[in-house]
């Protein structure tokens, strides 16, 4: 089938080029990370010196990219860290730091069980930025500084002289237009329109794993995940109980530009008993109006079937894979298409999943995925800036995933590769508990051992998206609700 060729790779590669490498590369040099110049040591924005690993200073100052709690050389709350080779080798000693949490003794791990190491820095404590509001309107020049009766124009900006004085009015000759304020965002614990929150630690360390949060707006899932993720604490909820049941960006009502588009009709009250006659039993129940979808939304599962939602010439469907090891099982089984979504009742607004488990594989593991249109056509993503979706692992499961987006840099048939493949994605730790999870098409790297690596993915011809399970462990996987990012 067409579908085993895409999975265990056509061109003659072997099977150890399926190994899962992590996004940065040996040499610390590529991937969405990235590196400093050389010579100091990479410095927490604003705080303390932090750990090097594989990163390098600006001489005497500090790398500029933000330190986030789930880096491998820095202990954090939440389990596992962002190299998936350091993740597996770690945790094959100390499985506490992929469940419980990335602790002193996980850093400590790294260079004691021989997964790699983490270098002293010698830089400066350098702010990068502070808590420097992004968003909001910056005034320039022709817009006049809000807070006096302006009716010529401010200084700096095109002072009208054509223009009527305002009437009934003092003229005022205008002061300085805003040169550089912005509005201030929004507290962590609440939902708001507006991308991100005021602390800017924890802002990094929600985006690092959801991008909606600081590309679309701070919802409720976003104040969820400030403490479902150990980002920080907020005491009271917002509005309620601020949980993935409530009014999510994915799950209830999406406001896309101030037009709600609800998921869903009324459900019909009942009919009416009449006053004199034999008492009515009710009328028919509503079964409720035809369900509005966003055209981003790819797949929401909820027709039950295995097929994507066909919208923007989306045609495809889901199907498994897996590295053929005869020992290994999976179920729905290997090369198979997902014809039945997997009935859920554990996540509100939802009721079908795509769900794989299994065990046994030995080469390079197993896992799920699905076509944008079929195995051998392309699709043009260029209006989106990335992908989201849901998921969780079940009880016992390997929670280490790895999500791939195949482009036409990376298939066989595509003409550019001939070491075929490794294709651009982020690895993620899942939760037992639905969590939703976002990344930036900018976010995304190559594993390091396709040929050529490509400089960036590209989004205008995309084939497909897979999860994928790595070999040696039992895994339980369900997604849901998978979406573009606007």
């Amino acid at each position: 089938m067409t579908s085993l060729a895409f999975v265990l790779g056509c061109g003659g590669r072997s099977a150890t080029e399926f190994e899962y490498l992590d996004a940065v590369g040996e040499d610390g040099g590529t991937g969405p990370i990235g590196a400093g110049g050389t010579g100091g040591a990479r410095t927490n924005s604003g705080g303390t010196t932090a750990l090097g690993g594989w990163y390098s200073g600006g001489t005497g100052g500090a790398s500029t990219y933000p330190v986030t709690p789930y880096e491998c050389c820095f202990a954090h709350a939440g389990p596992g860290c962002f190299d998936f080779g350091i993740v597996q080798c770690v945790c094959s000693v100390n499985p506490g730091c992929c469940t419980n949490g990335w602790d002193a003794s996980c850093v400590i791990g790294i260079s004691k069980y021989g997964c790699g190491y983490c270098s002293t820095g010698v830089g400066g404590a350098t702010n990068i930025g502070g808590t420097t509001s992004r968003g909001g309107a910056t005034y320039t020049g022709g817009a006049v500084g809000k807070g006096g009766t302006t009716s010529v124009g401010g200084k700096g900006g095109a002072t009208n002289t054509g223009g009527a004085v305002g009437k009934g009015g003092t003229t005022s000759v205008g002061g300085k237009g805003a040169t550089g304020g912005a509005t201030a965002k929004g507290a962590c614990c609440s939902a708001h329109g507006s991308t991100g929150c005021a602390d800017a630690a924890i802002e990094r360390c929600v985006c690092s794993r959801d991008a909606v949060c600081c590309n679309t707006s701070w919802d409720t899932v976003c104040v969820q995940q400030t403490i479902d993720f150990g980002c920080g604490n907020c005491s009271t909820s917002v509005g309620g109980a601020t949980s993935m049941g409530g009014a999510t960006s994915m799950g209830g009502n999406i406001s896309t530009g101030g037009t709600t588009i609800t998921f869903g009709g009324t459900t019909g009250s009942g009919g009416t008993a009449p006053t004199g006659g034999v008492p009515a039993t009710g009328g028919l129940v509503g079964t409720g109006g035809a369900t509005v979808v966003p055209q981003y939304m790819i797949d929401d599962l909820e027709d039950g079937d295995g097929d994507l939602i066909v919208a923007e010439s989306r045609s495809g469907y889901w199907y498994t894979f897996n590295d053929g090891t005869t020992t290994g099982w999976q179920s729905p089984v290997w090369g198979g298409r997902i014809f039945a979504a997997f009935p859920i009742a554990d996540r509100a607004g939802s009721n079908f999943a795509a769900r794989t488990q299994g065990g046994g594989f030995s080469d390079w593991g197993a896992g799920m995925a699905f076509y944008f249109r079929s195995a051998s056509a392309y699709y043009n993503a260029n209006k989106y800036s990335g992908i989201s979706f849901w998921a969780k692992v079940g009880t016992n499961s390997g929670n280490v995933v790895r999500l791939n987006i195949s482009d036409n840099q990376t298939v066989s048939d595509g003409g550019i590769c001939s070491g075929c493949w490794d294709h651009f994605g982020v690895t993620f730790v899942a939760s037992s508990t639905w969590q939703r999870y976002s990344y930036l098409w900018s976010n995304m790297s190559q594993r390091g051992w396709g040929v050529p690596l490509a400089p960036a993915i590209e989004p205008g011809k995309l084939r497909g998206v897979e999860f994928s399970m790595p070999q040696g462990i039992d895994f339980d996987l369900y997604i849901d609700d998978v979406a573009f990012i606007p």
